[in-house]
């Protein structure tokens, strides 16, 4: 049993989405049609999971730029409070 590298996975499972001939393909890279086909499925899977991870990611980074920025006004709105409140004495 051959040990393939991750290129000659996504080449073959890039020819199988291509609409390349499976028989082809699994006699190419030396594999079973039910290996191509396992690879396909961790393929696609992947590919779902990385498109909602960065979506996910880009929200989770805008919304910890937004409370970090809150916060700083939060503190600079205390300040000015105080000062003013000392001022008003």
């Amino acid at each position: 049993m051959k040990n393939h590298t991750i290129d000659e996975k996504y080449n073959a499972v890039m020819e199988l989405l291509l609409g390349g001939s499976p028989t082809e393909i699994c006699r190419r890279y030396s594999v079973s049609s039910s290996q191509l086909y396992r690879w396909k499925d961790k393929f696609i899977e992947g590919g779902k999971h990385g498109l909602s991870q960065g979506v996910r990611n880009e929200y989770e980074h805008e919304m910890a730029q937004m409370k970090s920025i809150i916060g700083d006004l939060t503190i600079a709105n205390e300040l000015l409070k105080k000062n003013l409140r000392r001022r008003i004495k």
